[in-house]
């Protein structure tokens, strides 16, 4: 197994005066950590676009599809697995 940290992009979207889009349902969360996360920014967008909560808020001028980076450390997955064992 590698050592070497693997990365991946992902996206956020950011609600001004909200927070996160925290789920399906459309709640939402000031905390970053809470947030869903989608693996392309169209998936994050259509589903911005479909979401009810952001129709009723106004999505265009409030709402931000935002990239970020998941990282994944070998070594806590090495763990993990030993640990289960």
């Amino acid at each position: 197994m590698s050592d070497k940290l693997i990365t991946r992009p992902a996206y956020v979207i950011y609600v001004r005066g909200k927070g996160y889009i925290k789920n399906k349902a459309g709640e939402f969360h000031k905390d970053f950590e809470q947030a869903r996360l989608f693996a392309t920014e169209k998936s994050a967008q259509e589903s911005a676009t479909a979401s009810k909560q952001l129709k009723k808020i106004g999505r265009d001028d409030n709402s931000y599809v935002i990239p970020v980076e998941m990282t994944l450390d070998p070594r806590k997955l090495f763990k993990t697995l030993l640990r289960d064992e």
